[in-house]
């Protein structure tokens, strides 16, 4: 017969505990791999057709769909063989190996929404893993390019060491775009660039702006910066 004293007893009990959650985040680690890619936008006129992807990185699992509309929550729209109570005929589902699509066909101005494509179970203890979601915008007007602008930073801020330089975008519909900067033709990213999410105007065109510090040394220098917004009319510098 074996006994143990309380204190060994407790240092038992707690190496034990940190072993299972050593194991079990382990375990957390592995199930949560799958990833789920979408296109992060989608601009279409009415009438036209539509097509979006969900690449599933690994495993033969069943997708199903989902539409969250500004201001809503998610709701189930269909996957391989189920739909939604209600849903039009012109939402349907295909796959081709690990791409899963969701199809639209003759968008209305109702379609406008982000759409996820989700995975119920698949690893994860029973819980949904989701895609990045694919915003759907439908154009009720010829796309408008955006006039960029490029401000230096001010002396004011110089003396204090530092340099803000803004890229003031305006006059652009609709309102997806990608911002990016370059510093000698290197990009920079980060902390150090700040973008604001596109505004809309009563004239239904959007403004944006997207801020990149840097040092006032490095402003000095002489180094040439550029902003470069791409948008679907147009990309400009």
């Amino acid at each position: 017969m074996c006994f143990y004293s309380v204190d060994a007893t407790l240092r038992l009990l707690i190496l034990l505990h940190l072993n299972w959650n050593r194991i079990t985040w382990t375990k957390l680690v592995f199930t949560s791999a799958l990833v789920l890619t979408q296109e992060e936008s989608m601009s279409v006129s009415l009438g036209e057709n539509v097509k979006m992807s969900c690449t599933v990185s690994s495993g033969s699992w069943t997708i199903s769909w989902y539409q969250q509309k500004p201001g809503g929550a998610p709701q189930f729209l269909l996957a391989d063989s189920t739909r939604a109570s209600g849903l039009p005929s012109r939402f349907t589902y295909s796959k081709s190996g690990n791409n899963k699509y969701l199809h639209i066909n003759g968008v209305t101005a109702e379609d406008t929404a982000v759409y996820y494509c989700g995975c119920a179970g698949c690893g994860s203890y029973h819980n949904t893993t989701f895609g990045g979601g694919t915003k759907l915008t439908i154009l009720n007007r010829s796309p408008s390019p955006p006039k960029l602008t490029l401000l230096p930073p001010s002396q004011t801020e110089l003396s204090e060491g530092k340099a803000t330089l803004v890229c003031l975008a305006q006059g652009f519909s609709p309102d997806s775009i990608t911002v990016s900067w370059t510093e000698g033709g290197r990009p920079r990213s980060g902390s150090e660039v700040q973008t604001s999410a596109p505004e809309q105007h009563p004239d239904g065109t959007f403004s944006s702006s997207s801020l990149l510090t840097v040092t006032a040394a490095q402003w000095r220098s002489g180094v040439a910066y550029s902003c470069q917004l791409s948008h679907l009319a147009t990309t400009v510098e």
